[in-house]
C-alpha cells in the first residue's frame, strides 16, 4: 500500500496580503501534476510547522483528486486507491463488484462530479441484469453495498486514508435494485437417496464419508474443511465447532459465520464412522480430507449422485424457481431431517448455528410438506463398508474410477482441478 499524500508545506509570502507570511502547501495530484502553492490558515504561526502539516495533510485527498485540466480523478482511478486500503478478506470481491457491473458505467466519470442521477443509471443496470435472469438480486445487492460503501469512504474515511474527496455521498439517497419476487427452493437429499449414494462402490470412499459429517452434523462449508480431531470430543459423543477455513485468505480463524462457537452432538449412527477415522489418523489432522473449492464441491456431489442412481431432476435442474444441489445443501439436507424427526426450533436452531429460530422456519416448511410422504427413516445407519478402516488398495481403486477426477480438471473455478 502506497503511502497517502500528505502534502509539501512552505514558509512564504501571502499573496492575498503582500505584506504578511503564512505557510503555503502543494500537493501531487492524481495525474501526477503538482499544484500551485495553496496558502493555508494564516493564524498558524511560522514555529507550528506540526500544525501546518496537519493542514495540509487535511486537504492531501481532495487534492489528489484533482487534475490539471480540472475534470478531477475519475472514478476508476479512486477505485484503485480504495481497493488497495481494503482488507484483504473483502478486496477480491469488491474488487469483482466494481470492474465487472460498476467501472463500465460510471468508471469513467469525475469522482468529484458524481451525482445522485449516476447512482440511479447505474441501479437501472443492475436492475435489467436482475430482469434478465443474468444476476441474481442477492448479487445486484452486493455490488450496491460496494458502491455504496466506497463512496462512503470517500466522503467520510479518517483523514490518515487519505481517501476523502467528496463533501457527502452522493448516491446516499438513490434507491438499491430491486427484490426479486422469485425465492428459488433449496435442495435436500432423502435418507434413501442418501443411502443410496454412501452405499454406491463406484463413489471414492472420501467423498462419501466428506459428505456423511456433512449431513449428520449440519456443518457449514468452512467449518467443515476447518474441523480438527482436537475438536471431536468422542468421549462425551461431542463436537466443538468453533474454527472456520476462510477461503478469501486461505487460512484456518478462529471462531464461526456468527462470531460464536457451539458443541454440536454426535448422531449415533455417525459415532462408528468417526471412530474409525479417529483410530486410522490418529486422532490429529484434519478430520475431512479431499475438500476442493465450492463450485468444485457442488459439481462433483452432483457427478457422483448420478453415478449413485440418484438422478431425481430437482436435484439437477437449474430453473427459475430452484438451484440444482450444491454441497452446502447437504446442511439444509441435516436441517430437514431434524424437522422430520420432531425436533423442536430451538434444537435446530443450536445445531446448525444460526441466531435466530425464524432462520429454521425453511427447514420446518419442508418438513411439513413431506413428513405425510414416503420420507423413509432420518439419520439411517450407514454401511459397514464405509465404516471399516480404508487401505491404501482403497485409496487408489477409488482414484482409478472413471470420472474420479474428471470434473476437477481445469484452472478455473468453473472447471478447477485439485491441488497438486
Amino acid at each position: 500500500m502506497s503511502r497517502p499524500s500528505r502534502g509539501t508545506i512552505k514558509w512564504l509570502r501571502n499573496i492575498a496580503d503582500p505584506g504578511k507570511y503564512c505557510w503555503h502547501a502543494r500537493w501531487t495530484r492524481s495525474d501526477r501534476t503538482r499544484t500551485k502553492w495553496h496558502a493555508l490558515d494564516p493564524d498558524i504561526p511560522e514555529d507550528d510547522e506540526d500544525g501546518a502539516r496537519r493542514a495540509a495533510a487535511s486537504l492531501a485527498p481532495v487534492a489528489k483528486a484533482t487534475t490539471k485540466d480540472g475534470v478531477g480523478e475519475t472514478v476508476a482511478k479512486f477505485a484503485g486507491r480504495w481497493l488497495a486500503q481494503r482488507p484483504a478478506k473483502t478486496r477480491r470481491d469488491n474488487a469483482s463488484h466494481l470492474e465487472t457491473h460498476v467501472l463500465p458505467i460510471i468508471g469513467h466519470r469525475s469522482i468529484l462530479t458524481l451525482s445522485a442521477a449516476h447512482g440511479d443509471d447505474l441501479v437501472a443496470a443492475l436492475d435489467r441484469k436482475i430482469a434478465e435472469g443474468t444476476m441474481g438480486d442477492k448479487t445486484a445487492r452486493n455490488v450496491w453495498g460496494t458502491v455504496k460503501r466506497m463512496l462512503r469512504d470517500a466522503a467520510h474515511a479518517k483523514p490518515a486514508a487519505g481517501l476523502r474527496c467528496i463533501e457527502a455521498n452522493p448516491f446516499r439517497d438513490v434507491m438499491p435494485p430491486e427484490r426479486s419476487r422469485v425465492r428459488k427452493s433449496l435442495q435436500f437429499l432423502y435418507p434413501s437417496e442418501f443411502l443410496a449414494f454412501v452405499s454406491c462402490p463406484h463413489v471414492p470412499r472420501r467423498w462419501k464419508r466428506n459428505a456423511a459429517i456433512a449431513v449428520y452434523l449440519g456443518l457449514r462449508d468452512g467449518e467443515q474443511r476447518a474441523l480438527r480431531w482436537k475438536h471431536v470430543d468422542l468421549e462425551h459423543v461431542i463436537v466443538n465447532v468453533c474454527e472456520v477455513f476462510d477461503q478469501t485468505t486461505n487460512a484456518t480463524r478462529e471462531g464461526t459465520k456468527t462470531g460464536a462457537a457451539r458443541s454440536v452432538p454426535i448422531p449415533q449412527p455417525l459415532r462408528p464412522l468417526l471412530d474409525s477415522m479417529h483410530e486410522a489418523a490418529e486422532g490429529s489432522g484434519l478430520v475431512c480430507q479431499g475438500i476442493y473449492s465450492q463450485r468444485a464441491m457442488a459439481r462433483g456431489l452432483r457427478t457422483w449422485l448420478k453415478k449413485a442412481g440418484v438422478d431425481r431432476t430437482e436435484l439437477h435442474a437449474r430453473t427459475s424457481v430452484s438451484l440444482p444441489i450444491r454441497w452446502h445443501d447437504l446442511r439444509a439436507t441435516c436441517g430437514t431431517w431434524m424437522a422430520v424427526d420432531g425436533r423442536s426450533a430451538t434444537e435446530i436452531r443450536d445445531t446448525l448455528g444460526h441466531t435466530q429460530v425464524n432462520m429454521t422456519d425453511k427447514y420446518l416448511r419442508n418438513a411439513s410438506a413431506v413428513r405425510g410422504g414416503n420420507f423413509g427413516a432420518p439419520f439411517p445407519a450407514l454401511p459397514p463398508d464405509l465404516i471399516r478402516h480404508s487401505s491404501v488398495n482403497d485409496e487408489t481403486r477409488s482414484s482409478n474410477l472413471p470420472y474420479s477426477n474428471e470434473f476437477l480438471r481445469g484452472g478455473r473455478d468453473s472447471n478447477p482441478r485439485p491441488p497438486a
